[in-house]
This record gives structure tokens, sequence and C-alpha cells, in this order.
């Protein structure tokens, strides 16, 4: 499953670059997520590999999260691994002018295991809650 997203926030490409660069900022965005473990490297940095702890309706759930690139504004690409499931985020930055960026985000998805065969039933799903996290980012980067 392939899905791509672009908007606009209101800021200069330097503060939103600084704000995606930082490995404490879904923290701030990201719905249930509690914590953030660096295992290995420096957290945010290309090759680092870090753990997310979320809760999940009282369940806790985890994450791998592997920065993959760290290239912004050209190309940041972070791959994450659960139970059941792999999921790989590229973003990029363009300035539109002095005060505004374009935020681009493509989410490529794939259940594993088990909940391979699910895939095609769950694919409405995965785009819409992959839209929701999308929207909740640019609307911390707006306001942060």
């Amino acid at each position: 499953m392939r899905f791509g997203w672009e908007s606009e926030i209101p800021r200069p490409l330097e503060e939103v670059q600084t704000l995606l660069e930082d490995p404490q900022t879904p923290l701030a965005w990201q719905p249930g997520l509690q914590r953030i473990d660096p295992l290995t490297g420096e957290p945010g940095r290309a090759g680092s590999v870090s753990r997310y702890v979320f809760d999940l309706n009282g369940t806790p759930y985890y994450l791998t999260e592997t920065v993959v690139t760290d290239r912004l504004p050209e190309d940041r690409t972070v791959s994450y691994r659960g139970r059941g499931m792999r999921h790989q985020i590229t973003t990029s930055l363009d300035s539109v002018d002095a005060d505004t960026t374009t935020v681009r985000s493509v989410h490529e998805g794939h259940l594993t295991g088990l909940q391979r065969p699910l895939a095609l039933f769950l694919r409405k799903a995965f785009r819409q809650r992959w839209r929701v996290e999308f929207a909740e980012l640019c609307r911390y980067l707006e306001r942060a």
C-alpha cells in the first residue's frame, strides 16, 4: 500500500526542518505515543534505531524505528516495524516563499505474517489512518 500527501505550512523552511529533525517531535503530536527509547546511533540521524512505545487503549504496542536517510530538506526516510506490519515514510520539504513550506509525505506499508491476507480489506483503513497522522503532523508544524 502506497499513499502520498502534501500540505503547505505557514512557516519558513528552516523552522519546519528544525522541528522535523528533532527526534522528540513525535511525542508532541502522535496520539498514544508514550515514549521513545533510543537503542543505537545518534537519535534522529541516519542509521539510528529507536523503540516507540504506544498506549493503545491500555495495551502497550511497540514499533522499532530506523532512520534510513536524513537529508532534509531533500528527503528523510524512516522505517517502522511492529507486530504484523512494516511501514516506511519519506518526507521532503520545499520552500514556496520566505514564510511558507510545502511538506510532502509518501507512506508505504505492508502487513506481514498472519496479518498479510487482510491487506486488501484494510487498505482503506490504513489510508485513512495515515492521512489523519499526516494532518496531525501538519497541525503541529503550524502551531509549534
